[in-house]
């Protein structure tokens, strides 16, 4: 929720991908030593966002568990 509420005040769409918690790059950028959280799902990731912006689009990416996602300020 903190981070869509900073993103919200930088402009007017915003792209963003998600990555399974299972990719490769997750690997990387998650703390190897503690669990994955769980409010780490796109579910929750579209929960997070909802209050500050819409879905326009979004589409799997051929050949990876990531997925990108348009979105448009509300505010």
């Amino acid at each position: 929720g903190q981070i869509a509420e900073t993103l919200a005040r930088f402009g007017r769409t915003l792209i963003v991908e998600y990555v399974e918690p299972d990719d490769p790059m997750a690997n990387q950028l998650l703390p190897r030593e503690r669990p994955i959280p769980d409010d780490y799902s796109l579910d929750a990731s579209f929960a997070a966002f909802a209050p500050y912006f819409r879905l326009l689009e979004q589409a799997s990416i051929p050949g990876m568990r990531r997925r990108l996602m348009v979105f448009e300020c509300l505010h």
